[in-house]
């Protein structure tokens, strides 16, 4: 008897561990599918071209990933470190640009009386767009704190482009491979939420669809416009620019290829280089007055090509037997000067002018060969570089190590993309290739 009592009451332990296994299971289950659908929502909400306002969805914490530990001196002032990284999750988009700050100063008068005066002291700030959501923060160099501008969440974001007054999002629709574009700018909101006791304000996002499949998209030199190209027929495109605070396309030109990509050096000057491919040859095309393409360099395997600000200058690198190399291109003279050193770098993805001197441009890359089918590998994925960041001179070239991106004690591996500088030169702004967080290099303690 005492047996069968026993029996009974093991058997009902189990069906009561059974039952509380399957609740637990069935909720954790529920809560990862919320989280999974969360993250794969279509965006925006509407149906397509011409939706309009854009919704913001307010979590209820707006507490950003937290940056690395930050370090103090000895009178406990916080030590900004001279490479940084501003943010831990993945990033699509990156935006530097200086302001002033204005800051309260206690002085003394002649009568030994305090005086309260308002100083403007510079600072650069970074803006950052996070991948996931789409969400907009903003850092400074005088601190390390930062500021959550938008809340608006855009999921799956691939590509942006970040202007003044304008942002545009790039981003694969819900199902198949159309490529949504979305320019938005903020709109006032009233709300305020908390963050670690400090008020936010996180401003909504609103704007309209462009047009699906854009094949190529750049920014003016001054960031208030941009250039874009959709396919027009099997082998043509249309070249249409638009304020980015606002869109209202104005069609330039019919061109009779389609995949191109757009330079943009100045407001006068618009040029055109193919693909890059290792195993095809590639041309650099400008737009003359006539609305007619004139070839500038032609047949150059592996060209990636970016143009100076006064569109007299193109920086190349492409593909030779012996590996990647880099040259400069007078196009008014057709002189050519190779870079002194055979640097490893897409001059189109990896190489920035400096906005201080014509002739400088500075480029993320390595001496070290590639593999085979560079640079495509690289598009693709399959081939990560080792970069260190270079200052060439393009008038001799002349190139020189600006930076190890070994400072502040710094261990990472660098596949630099997204370069960025400020209007004087200051800092120097990327995301790393390898897992897309943002960095900022203070140039100035170089």
């Amino acid at each position: 008897m005492k047996l069968k009592k026993l029996l009974i009451i093991i058997i009902v332990l189990a069906i009561i561990l059974g039952i509380a296994f399957a609740v637990f299971f069935f909720l954790g289950e529920r809560e990862s599918s919320n989280e999974d659908a969360d993250l794969n929502d279509p965006f925006p909400v509407g149906s397509g071209p011409g939706f309009g306002s854009v919704p913001g969805i307010t979590p209820p914490s707006e507490t950003s990933p937290e940056p690395d530990a930050v370090e103090v001196d000895a009178n406990g002032v916080v030590i900004i470190p001279t490479l940084r990284k501003l943010f831990d999750e993945p990033t699509s988009g990156v935006y530097i640009y200086d302001t002033v700050r204005e800051v309260e100063s206690i002085t003394y008068n002649e009568d030994g009386e305090d005086v309260l005066e308002t100083l403007e002291v510079p600072e650069t700030k970074f803006q950052i767009v996070e991948r996931s959501n789409g969400h907009i923060y903003e850092f400074n160099s005088l601190d390390l704190l930062s500021e959550k501008l938008s809340n608006t969440t855009i999921v799956r974001v691939r590509d942006m482009l970040i202007g003044v007054g304008g942002y545009i999002y790039r981003y694969l629709a819900e199902y198949g491979d159309t490529i949504i574009s979305f320019r938005a700018s903020f709109e006032e909101n009233d709300e305020v939420s908390v963050d670690n006791d400090s008020a936010q304000n996180p401003s909504i996002l609103s704007g309209s669809f462009l047009p699906e499949n854009i094949l190529s998209m750049t920014l003016s030199d001054d960031k208030t416009a941009f250039a874009y190209l959709v396919s027009e027929g099997v082998t043509q495109s249309g070249l249409y620019v638009s304020p980015i605070s606002i869109f209202s396309p104005q069609k330039i030109a019919d061109l009779p290829i389609s995949e191109i990509e757009i330079l943009w050096p100045n407001q006068d000057t618009f040029m055109f280089y193919t693909k890059p491919d290792s195993q095809a040859p590639g041309n650099l095309f400008e737009l003359n007055e006539s609305g007619e393409l004139r070839t500038l360099i032609a047949d150059t395997y592996g060209l990636s090509a970016t143009v100076s600000p006064s569109g007299e200058i193109a920086f190349v690198s492409f593909d030779t037997n012996e590996g990647t190399f880099t040259s400069s291109i007078n196009l008014s003279t057709g002189a050519v000067t190779n870079t002194s050193d055979p640097l490893q770098t897409i001059a189109g993805e990896k190489c920035v002018w400096s906005n201080v001197d014509d002739n400088i441009i500075y480029c993320a890359g390595s001496t070290l060969l590639a593999r085979e089918n560079f640079p495509e590998s690289w598009f693709k994925g399959s081939f990560f570089s080792i970069d260190t960041l270079w200052e060439i001179d393009v008038s001799t070239g002349n190139s020189q190590i600006v930076s190890n991106l070994t400072e502040s004690g710094v261990t990472t591996s660098f596949d630099m993309m997204n370069l960025t500088v400020s209007p004087n030169d200051e800092y120097l702004l990327f995301i790393n290739k390898y897992d897309r967080t943002p960095w900022v290099l203070d140039m100035r303690l170089l």
